[in-house]
């Protein structure tokens, strides 16, 4: 007595292969590139913790004043950029 099984076909075509593979193979590259990215041991402090409001008081400015720019706009842009050929704000 033979007995009827249930059997799971799927058909892709030539291309569809060669798409799953270039994933899996970009999926793969992804993965092991992350696992050779050196990492760094970080200590956490809490919010209210003396160390974190050390670290705190070194990020931010003391300076309350108003930055006051010099320059116009096409001035700043050639300065950071170099120079630029055309009032690019049309003024």
């Amino acid at each position: 007595d033979a007995k009827a099984q249930t059997v799971q076909v799927t058909v892709r075509s030539a291309q569809a292969e060669e798409a799953l593979r270039q994933q899996q193979k970009s999926i793969a590259f992804i993965q092991q590139k992350l696992e050779e990215e050196p990492w760094s041991k970080l200590s956490y402090f809490d919010v209210d913790s003396e160390e974190s409001s050390t670290v705190y008081t070194k990020l931010v400015a003391k300076n309350t004043e108003d930055l006051v720019c010099k320059d116009t706009p096409d001035e700043y842009l050639a300065k950071i950029i170099g120079s630029t050929e055309a009032n690019v704000f049309g003024d």
